[in-house]
């Protein structure tokens, strides 16, 4: 994705919640957006830039536990990941949990692989990302289901500017 970067492009990354994206996108201090919600705002425009596909991840030597039982799991959780396991039990047609059963919480992807890799309970993340070798976790990837539990996301910019350079040029990425 970089490789398609000019060196003289400048870019910043910053990994937030949607509130902060949608905050930081009427405040000026941002020109566009990724969320996995369209936040839908006045001033705000989005549309779906790519979809991925959700996997439920466990220890190396797990065994998917049965639909059933799916709920009870400690689960290794992130910054709104309510999002995208409500996305992956709607998906499936699975309850969801009275109360979930969180033991580890990170704000980042790659430490939540790391961390079930090391036995620390299950998650719910991107498929691509859980079976990345960059990514160095060992991961029991639960079998993709049919067809698989697909998961918008969405690029968001102020009112007017869904055709800008900048969402013109992300687009082309995915």
């Amino acid at each position: 994705m970089l490789a398609a970067l000019s060196p003289e492009r400048r870019l910043e990354l910053r990994l937030c919640s949607a509130d902060e994206v949608q905050a930081q996108l009427l405040g000026g201090r941002v020109d566009v957006g990724v969320s996995y919600r369209p936040l839908l705002a006045p001033g705000l425009e989005s549309t779906v830039l790519a979809e991925e596909a959700l996997a439920l991840v466990g220890p190396p030597d797990s065994r998917p536990p049965p639909p059933e039982e799916v709920g009870a799991l400690s689960f290794v959780t992130y910054e709104e990941f309510e999002y995208v396991f409500l996305q992956w039990f709607a998906h499936h047609g699975l309850p969801l949990p009275q109360q979930w059963r969180r033991g580890d919480h990170y704000e980042e992807l790659e430490e939540v692989l790391a961390a079930v890799s090391q036995g620390r309970g299950w998650s719910i993340v991107p498929a691509d990302a859980a079976r990345a070798p960059a990514s160095g976790a060992r991961l029991h990837c639960r079998p993709p289901s049919s067809p698989p539990c697909a998961n918008p996301v969405h690029l968001i910019t102020r009112t007017g500017e869904l055709k800008s350079a900048d969402a013109r040029w992300l687009r082309t990425l995915f």
